[in-house]
């Protein structure tokens, strides 16, 4: 299992790798797509920054990859403290 991020260690400018290629079907301007475009990478590091509220986020090809949307029993799945082996 993946050493996934934690939320009580999880802070504005640590760094993050992505355990598997993230997508989204929302385009630049919240519309669907029909296809996925890809946002941050298998292993390729992410720092996390706080938006004026505080909120948590990882900048990414999309714009923003808020972390909430990772949250799963205090662990951010799909983000890990290290690279995963490949």
């Amino acid at each position: 299992m993946p050493n996934y991020a934690t939320e009580t260690e999880t802070k504005h400018g640590t760094i993050l790798f992505p355990d598997d290629d993230f997508v989204t079907f929302e385009g630049p301007s919240g519309e669907t797509l029909e296809e996925p475009r890809h946002c941050l990478d298998l292993n390729v590091p992410v720092t996390v920054q706080a938006d004026a509220k505080g909120e948590l986020y990882v900048p990414c090809r999309c714009g923003s990859h808020y972390l909430d949307g990772q949250l799963e029993n205090g662990h951010y799945i799909g983000l890990s403290t290290s690279p995963i082996p490949t």
